[in-house]
């Protein structure tokens, strides 16, 4: 008699757990619409006002309409965080090496035209003394216009600006 009694007492407990259960309990400020509810499906709220089992439709939750998004596991947002911070650290890489580039491309702008002066400078004190004349004119015509033109003094299209009459420039020696 006893196992009657307590198999009694359990389907009684799992009826009235049963009875109150929700399948899926949707926040109170976006609720779906059931998929079964009518005009005269009021009738079928329990006495406390909350539809039963019968009444709500079963819902597919990695359908992702009317369900609550998934939270997120912590592995997962650590491991995006650490991606985060590790896009961070390539852009921040990137630039520094940008830079670098910039940097290391005008020092070795500078050193080659400071190899140029020098070169330029040794031909301008080189000894012509046992040049022809027509030689050593040749060769410090060639080489000035050379350094000149290297050194952006000596331009084709130079015009000279004409002194104003306001100017304070006396042309008496």
């Amino acid at each position: 008699m006893e196992e009657t009694s307590s198999a009694k007492f359990e389907q009684m407990a799992s009826s009235i757990v049963s009875s109150r259960w929700v399948l899926f309990k949707d926040p109170p400020h976006k609720a779906p619409m059931s998929v079964f509810r009518t005009a005269s499906s009021a009738s079928d709220m329990d006495k406390d006002g909350s539809p039963t089992i019968q009444q709500k439709g079963v819902e597919n939750p990695s359908s992702g309409e009317g369900s609550i998004p998934r939270a997120m596991g912590q592995n997962k947002a650590r491991r995006l965080k650490e991606k985060g911070k590790a896009n961070d650290d390539y852009a921040a890489q990137h630039e520094q090496n940008a830079l670098e580039a910039v940097e290391r491309k005008s020092r070795h702008e500078e050193w080659a035209k400071q190899i140029q002066e020098e070169m330029d400078d040794k031909n301008m004190e080189r000894n012509t003394s046992n040049y022809t004349s027509m030689s050593k004119a040749y060769f410090d015509r060639k080489k000035k216009k050379e350094i000149m033109t290297r050194r952006q003094l000596f331009t084709s299209d130079y015009t000279p600006t004409m002194v104003d009459d306001e100017d304070d420039v006396d042309y008496r020696y």
